[in-house]
């Protein structure tokens, strides 16, 4: 497998997107290659839902911990301890085991316009089998967003021709003969 022609033919194809940018400053038609901005659009967001006063609160920032359950408890399920967190919102503890933990994450298929950078290689033979199926999978995501953003531009050229009258050859703009 040529690397170098993958990266190559990838990166002038988005080359010859046109440059036009929405009012954000974002690319139109090419597709951006940013680690930064795609883990950003393909976060995964995990909230639990408190079971006092139906706030959500980010679960990375719960602070759970292990508490001594009453030997009744300790009887009728066989554990010694629960799992609970302190709601910040209303002060009060939830059980873990009785929480709802919503997770919501971006729908497929998706285009974002974003691709992630490229896998690096690394030395050693460890990589040399996986450096080839990562780069697969990444230029087959680049070309799903190369191929989206050409369709756009096609059918913008398609709905706004007149915009586009005058740019190319033989025609009345530049001097040339119809």
């Amino acid at each position: 497998m040529n690397i170098d022609k993958i990266f190559g033919s990838l990166y002038s194809w988005n080359s010859l997107l046109p440059k036009y940018e929405h009012e954000d400053g974002t690319p139109k038609y090419r597709v951006v290659v940013s680690d930064l901005l795609y883990t950003k659009e393909t976060e995964v967001s995990v909230v639990a839902i408190c079971n006092h006063c139906k706030e959500s609160i980010d679960y990375n920032k719960l602070i759970i911990i292990n508490s001594v359950t009453s030997l009744l408890v300790q009887i009728l399920s066989g554990k010694k301890t629960s799992k609970i967190w302190s709601c910040p919102k209303c002060g009060m503890e939830n059980s873990l085991h009785e929480t709802i933990i919503s997770e919501s994450k971006i729908q497929e298929p998706y285009f974002l316009g974003i691709v992630p950078q490229p896998p690096k290689r690394k030395d050693g033979l460890q990589d040399r089998g996986s450096y080839a199926r990562k780069v697969t999978q990444w230029a087959w995501n680049f070309v799903v967003e190369l191929e989206e953003a050409s369709g756009r531009f096609r059918e913008d050229y398609k709905d706004n021709k007149a915009d586009y009258e005058g740019i190319g050859f033989g025609d009345e703009i530049d001097g040339g003969e119809k």
